[in-house]
């Protein structure tokens, strides 16, 4: 009755298999869950806000507060 047989054997590790693989899938679940809130707390600080030159039309970034853009096409003489 306890002893080992082949059967027994093979559906021990049927079983043993079953839960470690549903032990898997749910801890692969988990990590996709905690990445999700995870990304859903960052702000996205991909886009940039830049502003067209007056002078020759390019975009640019606005770093002094100057409405044209370092070319030398397009520095104003004061």
């Amino acid at each position: 009755m306890f002893g080992f047989s082949l059967p027994k054997l093979i559906v021990l590790g049927i079983i043993i298999f079953a839960i470690w693989y549903a032990y898997k899938i749910y801890e692969r679940k988990h990590i996709i869950s905690a990445k999700k809130d995870e990304d859903q707390g960052k702000e996205d600080t991909s886009s940039v806000d830049m502003i067209r030159c007056k002078n020759c039309g390019d975009y640019f970034l606005p770093s002094n507060g100057s409405i044209y853009c370092s070319k030398e096409t397009c520095i104003i003489e004061k």
